[in-house]
């Protein structure tokens, strides 16, 4: 399911995919659990009435999915994980 490799001799690599939205990521991550057989996650909302990506990375976490949801001030691109990065893209329209 995860292109990410377990064979002996290989070293296991970050990978990252952009997705247009926030929507995106919470059905991506309830897909990868319900393929290994996990509960999907419930929506948590924080503070700023967003989802709480902490809550949805430490429910992948507990169910050894290697994915980590890297948004706002969620996740860190500077750990050691090694696995599949989920970020949303943002695109940002100037007006001339």
């Amino acid at each position: 399911m995860l292109p990410i490799s377990n064979k002996r001799g290989q070293k296991k690599k970050t990978t990252a995919i952009l997705l247009p939205n926030k929507e995106l990521i919470i059905e991506f991550a309830n897909w990868a659990l319900l393929e290994k057989g996990a509960p999907a996650w419930s929506l948590h909302l924080d503070s700023f009435n967003s989802p709480h990506f902490d809550n949805l990375n430490s429910h992948l976490r507990l169910h050894k999915i290697p994915l980590e949801i890297v948004q706002n001030s969620y996740g860190d691109l500077g750990n050691a994980f090694r696995g599949i990065r989920l970020l949303c893209k943002h695109i940002i329209v100037q007006k001339d």
